[in-house]
């Protein structure tokens, strides 16, 4: 017998990152994803919510809708749990003042993701899906314990922070 979502959830082990990853795996999807990942924010260990959402980040189309919520839920400081290995190794080995770049409009501008790479963000302004009327390149420099997590799961060396200084658009 199939169990419903309703059934699904009620039997979350929250404790357990395998139940709550196979939960939102099943029954989300890029959009609705996010939504169910930040109403467990309340019910989930912190960290496998952080561990949650960090595999799930690179997948979730619905980011600077939900950037209210998640500025409140996410640590100002570096999530370990966010990240594989790799990932961490790879902040780890980035200088103590960073240097990212964001491909976006005037009216995202303070987003949550930036790239370590000038052509990564500049990909992103031409994106259809991402495509704006007048987009820019943002340039900005953060410091590293304030770089949340570091996602490179899709190639684009995603830096993911809220405390960006921009210094030139």
């Amino acid at each position: 017998m199939f169990k419903t979502q309703l059934e699904h959830k009620l039997n979350i082990n929250y404790k357990d990152f395998e139940s709550v990853s196979e939960y939102i795996f099943r029954w989300f999807n890029s959009y609705s994803r996010l939504p169910e990942i930040i109403e467990l924010h309340s019910k989930a260990d912190t960290a496998i919510w952080l561990k949650v959402l960090g595999d799930n980040w690179s997948v979730c189309d619905n980011i600077s809708q939900n950037l209210l919520h998640l500025k409140k839920l996410m640590p100002r400081r570096t999530a370990h749990e966010m990240m594989e290995p790799e990932e961490y190794k790879q902040l780890e080995q980035l200088p103590n003042l960073v240097k990212i770049y964001r491909g976006c409009s005037r009216k995202n501008i303070d987003g949550a993701c930036y790239s370590l790479n000038i052509e990564t963000a500049k990909s992103f302004i031409r994106l259809n899906r991402y495509q704006v009327e007048h987009p820019i390149l943002v340039t900005a420099t953060v410091y590293k314990h304030e770089v949340i997590a570091l996602k490179n799961d899709r190639g684009e060396h995603e830096v993911i922070t809220f405390d960006a200084n921009i210094i030139h658009i």
